[in-house]
């Protein structure tokens, strides 16, 4: 009642199939009559792995933890690629660990970054896949580390504007 079909390769190529199925080669249990046809097969792309959003993302004064949100369901693909932070002129500034649950990747650096500029998040292949599908992901995330503003007074003089005060009782 069920027929499973194993392919020798995998079709992963978007596109229109056609199984075909010659006939003599299943026969009906309950009349022996042989069965023959056509199967209508289609294989589309999956949709890419996209960058959803990234925490933190504005007014970033320190990096430690980094979360990074995908457009569907992500796992770890479990090859041991390495997450890396870089800076602008992309030398290594910290190498980092990262978790992945659901649809968040979530870095932790090994090395808390406090130097203003601009800095990298480099998300090899291999760290991340699509949970449905299994297609991975590759790709790199920037952050500005903003430099603190130092809050300096003013060197005001004070002059009395009214001087005649009374208190009154």
């Amino acid at each position: 009642s069920v027929v499973t079909v194993t392919l020798a390769n995998a079709v992963s190529t978007p596109g229109n199939y056609l199984l075909v199925v010659p006939e003599g080669l299943f026969v009906r249990s309950n009349d022996d009559k042989a069965f023959s046809g056509e199967f209508a097969i289609t294989v589309v792309a999956p949709e890419p792995i996209k960058i959803a959003s990234v925490s933190p993302s504005e007014d970033i004064y320190s990096l430690s933890i980094i979360e990074v949100e995908f457009s569907k369901e992500v796992v770890d693909a479990a090859t041991g690629a390495e997450v890396v932070l870089n800076n602008a002129a992309g030398e290594k500034v910290s190498s980092a660990s990262y978790s992945v649950a659901e649809k968040v990747l979530t870095v932790t650096l090994a090395q808390e970054v406090t130097t203003p500029g601009e800095y990298t998040l480099v998300i090899p292949e291999g760290v991340v896949k699509g949970a449905a599908i299994g297609d991975s992901f590759s790709g790199s995330v920037t952050l500005v580390v903003e430099e603190f503003d130092v809050y300096e007074p003013t060197d005001r003089k004070s002059t009395r504007l009214n001087s005649s005060h009374q208190v009154l009782s």
